[in-house]
């Protein structure tokens, strides 16, 4: 069997008094728990992320794992028939094996599967909305989309995920809430 993995990255831009930036790569595992239904699990360590664009080979990309905290991220995909459509709903969470206060959670606006390439692969994009968080993501919203690779049976993905989010709706509720 042939897996091809693409790096992974996680964009995001949240408003606060400064932005956060994260980019990350993530590995994940699906279980299918019915013909139509796949439970996920993702990890992202630490890491140095470069990216370097040059005249001989276009682009180079490395990620180096270092020494700090995780993030996971869990998600559920129910398909509604369609193999081309199916809704999801996830978390991501940032932190150590004792606490991961800091969450954002989603839930998908469409999902598309390409089995049809003659290789072994299947890929899937998704766009979602940001539908809340906790910690440094309270009341976070905005839009993530991302794109994996996985095997066959999507018990091996790696997924680019790019995320726009910010906090300002909640900050604002929280400032006319004090001074009313």
């Amino acid at each position: 069997m042939l897996l091809f993995l693409f790096s992974t990255a996680v964009v995001f831009s949240v408003t606060n008094a400064a932005d956060f930036h994260y980019m990350m790569q993530y590995e994940s595992d699906c279980s299918q728990t019915s013909p139509l239904h796949l439970e996920c699990v993702g990890k992202a360590s630490s890491q140095d992320i470069s990216v370097l664009v040059d005249s001989n080979s276009a682009v180079q990309y490395q990620v180096q794992p270092v020494i700090g905290s995780y993030s996971t991220w869990l998600y559920s995909i129910v398909l509604n028939g369609d193999p081309d459509l199916g809704i999801e709903h996830g978390n991501f969470s940032f932190g150590t094996h004792l606490a991961r206060e800091h969450t954002f959670q989603y839930s998908s606006a469409t999902m598309h599967v390409e089995p049809n390439t003659g290789l072994a692969e299947i890929y899937t994009t998704t766009t979602a909305n940001i539908t809340g968080g906790s910690g440094a993501f309270q009341g976070a919203s905005g839009f993530l989309a991302y794109t994996c690779v996985s095997d066959e049976t999507y018990s091996q993905s790696t997924c680019s995920v790019t995320v726009i989010a910010n906090q300002n709706s909640l900050r604002k509720r929280n400032k006319n809430a004090t001074t009313a």
